[in-house]
């Protein structure tokens, strides 16, 4: 009897172990299938970081590849080209632009614009397509740094167009849009959107002859020097474009000084680039460089070209 009862016992303790290696291996599957689907996880998150990091490569890239040149990016359908609409603050000078010797046409600030027909030349053309260029390049860089949040504000701040004419207090935009253009000035000031937002204002305010608010908010770009080369989406270049407007308003008001510098900080940073001047032909606009555009200015001042040099 006592014999069975130990091998009874030792067959429970034979069972018991095998029970129990059962469940461990049991266990050890149940690990590695844990294990291999970590390893998959793991390897699927490289591959994702490696994709991202040869993006931002490439964004960067080509952001070395841009040239030094301003860029803008407006997309907003101008006002009329009024210059008899003067602001009602400070002197009321003749606001109506020169004439160009040669073109019979309006000197700026730029026009919308104009078809491919009108366009002229094929160097225009080709620099033309350059800036719209580089506006889609700053839009990508803003997407790769800050995402969608910058591009809604800035359609936000873009969607109120100036009433234009009556100076800053009146020649506002809407509530909803002054609110995104301060939250883009705020949260954002070094993103293209901000800068191209700020230039969209400054030249909707110039082309209704708003000399206070367009140098308010060219002030506002000068201040900060990555708005240097911005674009609008209209591709207008607005630094050189407000520079122009600004120093043949001074001219007006006998500001010559002042002209005279915005004309050395035109001529020195810009000398590439051209200014786009509304001609009476057809409704299209006529490209005149930078060159071109400093000495017709200077010629007003009543010493030529050089004397002001």
């Amino acid at each position: 009897m006592r014999k069975y009862s130990s091998f009874v016992a030792g067959g429970l303790v034979v069972l018991v172990a095998l029970v129990s290696g059962v469940k461990a291996c049991k266990s050890y599957q149940t690990m590695s299938q844990h294990v291999e689907e970590d390893r998959r996880a793991l390897h699927s998150l490289q591959a994702d970081l490696s994709r991202i990091s040869t993006q931002l490569a490439d964004i960067k890239a080509r952001m070395a590849r841009m040239p030094e040149r301003p860029v803008q990016m407006s997309n907003l359908s101008p006002p009329p080209l009024n210059w008899e609409n003067q602001s009602s603050r400070g002197p009321k000078p003749d606001m109506r632009p020169p004439m160009d010797s040669e073109t019979g046409s309006n000197f700026p600030p730029p026009p919308p614009p104009p078809p491919a027909a009108n366009i002229g030349s094929e160097k225009v053309a080709a620099y033309r397509t350059e800036l719209i260029d580089r506006n889609a390049q700053q839009h990508q860089a803003d997407r790769a740094i800050y995402g969608d949040r910058v591009g809604e504000l800035y359609q936000a701040a873009r969607a109120a167009p100036m009433s234009g004419g009556t100076g800053s207090g009146s020649g506002s935009s809407s509530q909803g849009g002054n609110s995104a253009l301060q939250t883009l000035i705020s949260e954002y000031p070094q993103a293209n959107a901000t800068g191209i937002a700020l230039s969209e204002r400054a030249l909707q305010a110039a082309r209704v002859a708003n000399t206070v608010d367009a140098e308010q908010y060219y002030k506002t770009l000068a201040s900060n020097e990555n708005f240097a080369n911005i674009v609008t989406d209209q591709g207008v270049e607005a630094v050189p474009a407000l520079q122009a407007y600004l120093a043949y308003q001074y001219l007006q008001q006998n500001r010559l000084d002042e002209a005279n510098t915005l004309l050395q900080t035109l001529e020195k940073n810009y000398a590439s680039s051209m200014v786009a001047i509304p001609s009476r032909q057809g409704g299209g606009v006529n490209y005149r460089s930078v060159t071109e555009t400093v000495n017709n200015l200077r010629s007003r001042m009543g010493g030529g070209a050089s004397a002001q040099k």
